[in-house]
């Protein structure tokens, strides 16, 4: 795992303004450059390389300590009426075998 995230506890705003995290956040992408972004960003990061299996055991590995999972990607095609910069917030993650709700502090 590389990053900020826990080890300054820092996140970056627009503007190259950094500002305290007031969570430890672990990010998982399935990307390089998706990683890359939210390195930049000052998040730890995990990245699954669109294998579900792999991401999982990276995930358990890097979960100590963080209080905030975040799925990050740049969905290029999503939604073709989404625009640059749009921001999709989930409320509930679907497994196969199971279902995930988000905590409510975090929605």
């Amino acid at each position: 795992m590389r990053g900020g995230g826990r080890e300054d506890r820092h996140i970056l705003l627009g503007g190259g303004k950094r500002v305290p995290s007031v969570t430890t956040v672990l990010c998982t992408s399935g990307l390089a450059a998706e990683a890359e972004i939210a390195r930049l960003a000052g998040l730890s990061v995990v990245m699954g390389g669109g294998d579900p299996h792999r991401t999982a055991a990276l995930v358990e590995m890097a979960v100590a300590g963080a209080s905030c999972l975040v799925s990050f990607g740049i969905a290029g095609a999503l939604a073709p009426r989404l625009r640059p910069g749009s921001v999709v917030v989930s409320g509930e993650v679907i497994g196969e075998e199971r279902r995930w709700r988000v905590d409510a502090a975090f929605q």
